[in-house]
């Protein structure tokens, strides 16, 4: 089981690379090498990671600097395994999906809110005499949704597999992608359509 805290390992690579961000990562003459996961020694605690491409400033925190042909000893804060630097990277990998779920949880978050106000200032009344309760109006998300999910299986993936030759369709990261630009338009269209109509008339205001 993994043991220590998370984020003491992620601070460290954060300090190691920022110790070494002066240090050049050699490719042929082998001055610098990345340290390598020792199995023996791991004994299943910690999950091994390969090295990967891109974000190389944070490789620094993995390299053993070798100085006249003798290795430097190094701390822990100055020195991290590859594992350690490619968790780091994946979670640097992951921030603009964080980020961009606010795009996500603003709308979702009207749902309960404005909608509700919403409707109380209308009239929710069916037929003249049924009344609709203002809470229930919440339910359209719900039937919306499994529109969606029936259009979205029945038209968009058959039509993306044939674009995209892919059985699924589209990727997990090209679906949440998809769903925030949507997302954006439908916050911006209710944003934009208060420029149309004429503006409430002040004459009199002053009588």
């Amino acid at each position: 089981m993994p043991t220590g805290s998370p984020l003491k390992d992620i601070i460290r690579v954060l300090v190691a690379a920022v110790r070494k961000r002066n240090v050049r990562m050699e490719r042929d003459d082998g001055a610098v090498v990345l340290l390598k996961e020792d199995d023996a020694n791991n004994d299943g605690e910690r999950q091994l990671l390969s090295r990967t491409k891109g974000l190389r400033c944070l490789d620094k925190a993995g390299a053993i600097v070798v100085k006249d042909g003798d290795t430097e000893q190094e701390g822990e804060w100055s020195l991290c395994t590859v594992s350690e630097v490619e968790g780091m990277k994946i979670l640097v990998r992951m921030l603009p999906i964080w980020v961009t779920c606010v795009l996500y949880a603003a709308p979702l978050g009207q749902m309960t809110t404005t909608f509700i106000q919403q409707g109380m200032a209308m009239d929710t009344r069916v037929g003249g005499r049924f009344k609709v309760p203002v809470v229930s109006l919440v339910s359209v998300e719900v039937v919306f949704m499994l529109l969606w999910v029936v259009l979205h299986d029945a038209a968009i993936i058959p039509a993306a597999r044939r674009l995209t030759g892919r059985p699924g369709g589209l990727t997990q990261l090209q679906r949440m992608g998809v769903g925030r630009f949507l997302v954006v338009l439908a916050l911006g269209r209710p944003r934009s359509s208060r420029g149309f109509g004429s503006a409430p008339s002040t004459e009199g205001a002053g009588r």
